[in-house]
């Protein structure tokens, strides 16, 4: 059974309990727009080159010596002999080193300036104003930048 409550005490009281909640959302919005260009220019530069020619210097030694065999070309020391025969008619057939080419390599440097085309590319950008135009972003040394 129900006791009645005494006039006496107070009632009990109800507190509401509210709750926040936060949502986060996100939105994206065009702050602004750039491009990008590249500008390719030709250059003449002029460049130094070192260029080697090799000549061969031949000296003709006569030797008219004759030789049972050929012999085969050889080096002495950085000279080719290359042996040159004629056979001569006589009572008998003899072989005479009739004279040797004496080859020599010389080489000869010389320098020179060559003019060569070299291609260069330059980024430039952009920003896009509010009246509709662009406008090349700089640096503080007036040099393009990128953002």
């Amino acid at each position: 059974m129900n006791k009645p409550v005494p006039p006496s005490q107070p009632a009990p009281a109800v507190v509401p309990v509210i709750a926040e909640s936060v949502v986060v959302q996100r939105q994206v919005e065009t702050a602004g727009q750039l491009r990008v260009r590249i500008r390719a220019t030709t250059v003449t530069e002029q460049v130094p080159l070192e260029q080697v020619v090799q000549q061969a210097h031949v000296e003709r030694v006569a030797v008219g010596r004759p030789c049972a065999e050929r012999e085969p070309a050889r080096y002495e020391s950085d000279v080719l002999v290359v042996p040159v025969y004629e056979e001569v008619v006589t009572i008998s057939r003899q072989l005479v080193l009739k004279e040797e080419l004496r080859v020599r390599l010389m080489n000869t440097t010389s320098s020179t300036v060559q003019a060569v085309d070299v291609r260069r590319e330059e980024a430039i950008v952009e920003r896009l104003q509010p009246d509709g135009s662009w406008v090349e972003v700089k640096d503080d040394q007036g040099n393009s930048e990128t953002p």
